[in-house]
């Protein structure tokens, strides 16, 4: 059986485009940087991130591709479009995780994740992952009270694909917003 983990810290750093990776076969890093699609590959597995601006119209939206070293405004969304390929001709990858880490910032925008099967969210900086509702322990008035996370409290998520067999790709989308800097 072979695993395959692929992290995505969002507007963390970067690879260039078709650099290869191998040190491991079976774990993928790849950093992103704002404003420039990537690509990555290695022996076995590609992975395609592309970003695009969401403009509303109304009752419907423009999307258009991320304009290089474009800073995200407040309420400003961006959509990611994540393919992952599996390059090989006979090996079948089990339990594969696509890991996003949503940046500082941003906030996740509900329920834009697709697909939605085998999808976790974590509140604690990527130690722990679960589905929703994701609980937290918050003091109110003293007392020790338990609340459900809204999904601005998301600092990852990511998807556990069961397999993904030779020459498979699939698609991944999520979208964040923008949201001013929180002063303390």
């Amino acid at each position: 059986m072979r695993k395959l983990l692929i992290g995505i810290p969002l507007l963390v750093g970067f690879l260039t485009a078709n650099q290869q990776v191998a040190p491991d076969k079976n774990y993928l890093q790849w950093l992103l940087k704002q404003g420039e699609k990537q690509h990555l590959s290695g022996q076995d597995f590609s992975l395609d991130v592309k970003k695009f601006l969401i403009i509303p119209l109304g009752i419907t939206q423009k999307v258009i591709p991320l304009p290089p070293n474009y800073k995200l405004k407040d309420g400003e969304m961006i959509e990611y479009h994540i393919t992952a390929r599996n390059l090989t001709p006979n090996k079948t990858f089990h339990n594969v995780e696509i890991k996003v880490t949503i940046p500082p910032n941003t906030q996740y925008v509900p329920d834009s994740a697709i697909p939605k099967e085998h999808l976790y969210f974590s509140i604690d900086g990527g130690k722990t992952f679960q589905k929703p509702p994701i609980y937290y322990w918050t003091y109110i008035n003293g007392q020790k009270v338990k609340k459900v996370a809204p999904p601005s409290m998301y600092s990852n998520l990511k998807w556990v694909i069961p397999q993904l067999k030779p020459g498979d790709q699939l698609l991944f989308r999520l979208r964040i917003t923008g949201r001013k800097k929180e002063t303390k």
